[in-house]
């Protein structure tokens, strides 16, 4: 038995020496095995009748486990225990630790285990802040390291309610030095990273979604890793069918596009959802509602007057809840006998008009019907024509719009230019009454189609009964249904008075 022990000795002064001076690796023909406890001789030897059969028995443990003391290094067998005769080290059970936590009152503590020799040395822990991350708050490294083996239990504090509405994605950090010096003031040491953040998954979608054929998108950020599954029993989504597996937690700044293209549907409104679920369970289930309307298509309003030999100003507006492109399917003139009075119609830029041009119609009303369509629906207008600058009211063309404000004989003279030249006048006072009295038959509110100015005072081409040099002006009201409600003089050579001006014409 003495001759053992003297022999285990021997062979351990020899390792010992050769360990002191620092392999890397496992010394060269030295059987390498991770060792699974110091007590076991498992796995180096399968069954074993007496343990002390195999004092001096010699290898290279690979694993480390602090919590064990295990630590990679040369480990004799000493017939009850392996000998690690590595004399200077320190092993941590974590590089870094991550706490899911939001702003619960309690996370769950975390516990790091460390282990060194020489036991007679006491390791200090120090913290020091991550670069571009707000430091974890609520740990205080604890003075209990002794005896070769330690736990230190960490528990960070949560983050604040306003943290978290600041920056969902809110992410503390916190690196741990662990620090270990012999007696030789040689000294080694470990870094654990503390990382603090919230798992889970932000999406923005639209409110509705179109069946019109076309694709969408929403987007979708989160800090873990996602499976996205589409369930949609009504057929609202075209594509995708399968489910996708995707990192979102490579880049949550900007998020990633889901994309999906809805089916064409014209008949009722559906649903479909997309559930989201952490494939490494981070954050509870989450599921996304897509709603599909079907598409619309509307024209208002349904007749309107245009004007003649140009472009429409004033078109009417066409409104869909599609993106899709809108186009003139085909022109057409209830009446055979009719001329083709439309030259030219066509879409605007914006795609929610349409606009045309039009023959000359010498003051004869016309019709034509204008149907477009968005490829999926197809609507149909009734155009009418009036007249090329104004309306048809008796024998009388009133100009659409006011001509401006201005003094007496300006607007006489803006009148007469009016094209077509000459043909063009301010109105009598007979004739105002007249024009007004038919206009307010049809519609009392003066301004819906024909634009005139509710309390606007209008020049008229009469003259003032008690003074020559003075026209009469007519102040147009809304409150009377049949003529102009009120006249009185304007003194016409004085160029400071102005009114406003509308212009007539005789219908030929």
């Amino acid at each position: 038995m003495k001759t053992c022990i003297k022999t285990l000795q021997v062979i351990v002064v020899i390792l010992t020496a050769i360990t002191v001076s620092g392999y890397a690796q496992a010394p060269k023909g030295q059987k390498k095995v991770k060792l699974t406890s110091l007590t076991s001789l498992s796995p180096v030897v399968d069954s074993v009748e007496d343990p002390k059969s195999r004092v001096g028995l010699v290898v290279y443990n690979t694993e480390e486990d602090a919590s064990k003391r295990l630590y990679p290094a040369t480990h004799v067998w000493d017939g009850d225990r392996w000998i690690n005769l590595d004399k200077f080290w320190l092993s941590a059970s974590e590089e870094e630790i991550i706490f899911s936590s939001g702003t619960k009152d309690v996370i769950n503590p975390y516990t790091v285990y460390l282990a060194w020799a020489p036991e007679s040395s006491i390791p200090a822990i120090t913290t020091s802040p991550v670069p571009g991350f707000p430091e974890i708050q609520g740990y205080i490294p604890a003075v209990r390291l002794a005896g070769g083996v330690a736990q230190e239990v960490i528990t960070p504090k949560p983050f604040e309610v306003i943290e978290v509405e600041n920056n969902p994605f809110l992410e503390k950090a916190l690196d741990l030095t662990v620090t270990l010096k012999n007696e030789q003031g040689e000294e080694k040491q470990k870094r654990i990273t503390l990382r603090q953040l919230d798992h889970k998954i932000l999406t923005k979608e639209a409110a509705e979604y179109i069946m019109d054929g076309q694709e969408y998108q929403f987007n979708i950020k989160s800090n873990a890793r996602w499976v996205a599954e589409v369930i949609d029993p009504d057929g609202l989504i075209a594509s995708p069918k399968k489910s996708l597996l995707l990192s979102g937690d490579a880049n949550y700044a900007e998020g990633y596009n889901f994309q999906f293209q809805t089916k064409v549907e014209k008949g009722a409104n559906k649903t479909a959802h997309i559930k989201f679920t952490s494939p490494d369970n981070l954050f509870a289930e989450y599921t996304v509602t897509i709603k599909g309307v079907v598409p619309t298509l509307d024209i208002t309003p349904g007749t309107l007057l245009i004007p003649e030999g140009g472009v429409d100003t004033l078109p009417f507006n066409i409104t869909s809840n599609s993106s899709l492109p809108i186009r003139i399917v085909e022109v057409a003139y209830p009446n055979s006998v009719e001329n083709k009075w439309i030259k030219n119609a066509w879409m605007d830029p914006d795609n929610d008009k349409l606009l045309f041009v039009s023959t000359k119609s010498a003051g004869k009303a016309r019709t034509a019907t204008v149907t477009v369509t968005n490829g999926i629906l197809t609507k149909t207008v009734e155009l009418s024509q009036n007249d090329v600058e104004g309306f048809i009211v008796g024998d009388y063309v009133v100009a659409r719009y006011d001509v401006g404000i201005m003094n007496y004989n300006r607007a006489s003279k803006a009148c007469s230019e009016m094209s077509p030249a000459g043909a063009w006048r301010l109105p009598s006072m007979d004739e105002v009454n007249t024009i007004a009295e038919a206009i307010l038959k049809e519609d009392p509110n003066v301004t819906n189609k024909y634009h005139f100015s509710p309390g606007g005072n209008y020049w008229s081409s009469s003259v003032s009964e008690e003074r020559s040099s003075y026209r009469l002006i007519v102040r147009f009201s809304t409150a009377q249904n049949t003529g102009f409600a009120q006249v009185s003089n304007q003194y016409d050579n004085d160029e400071t008075v102005t009114n406003q001006v509308r212009c007539i014409r005789d219908l030929e």
